[in-house]
């Protein structure tokens, strides 16, 4: 008990497991996932290096759960249990929301008591910043020299690897 009335915990939280993976190449095919293995990078590194080059995915509309759904389907996971399905940047939208400058949006669904969460891609989500734009190929650059012999290759954040936990 504390000044603040009796407080207990409702739910105990553990740290997750993972229960499938799946990804998708260049071309939107969904595949059985592989996490690409960490290479220690060689420093330094100039994360400037392709930036011209960029293969950047296309931002669509929506963001189809159907893969999370396919996958939880194809390795028979259990969601008797499950409150919520979604992709995680869904989660980061709203407990960012309080220092977000933009505007988003979310689709919900319910079925079967479990509440999904669909990726929505507003146009001002990705503004043409040029600053923002350096700032997320970096990003992709590098997890280029922390995941692959090849550092010379344009860096193509189209190939994506997804974790079910």
């Amino acid at each position: 008990s504390t000044e603040y009335g009796d407080v207990r915990a409702v739910e105990k939280y553990k740290m997750p497991k993972e229960l499938a993976t799946f990804g998708f190449d260049k071309n939107e095919y969904c595949y059985p996932g592989v996490l690409p293995k960490y290479t220690e990078p060689k420093l330094p590194c100039d994360l400037n290096v392709g930036l011209q080059e960029w293969i950047e995915k296309k931002i669509k509309d929506r963001h189809d759960i159907d893969p999370l759904l396919k996958t939880i389907y194809d390795c028979k996971i259990p969601v008797h249990n499950v409150d919520i399905i979604t992709y995680r940047n869904n989660l980061n939208k709203i407990l960012l929301t309080p220092f977000s400058r933009y505007n988003w949006e979310i689709d919900v669904f319910r079925y079967n008591d479990i509440i999904f969460l669909n990726v929505v891609h507003l146009p001002e989500e990705n503004p043409n910043d040029p600053k923002l734009k350096k700032f997320q190929y970096y990003g992709y650059k590098f997890e280029q020299y922390c995941t692959n012999d090849d550092t010379s290759k344009p860096v193509d954040n189209r190939d994506q690897f997804f974790s079910l936990r």
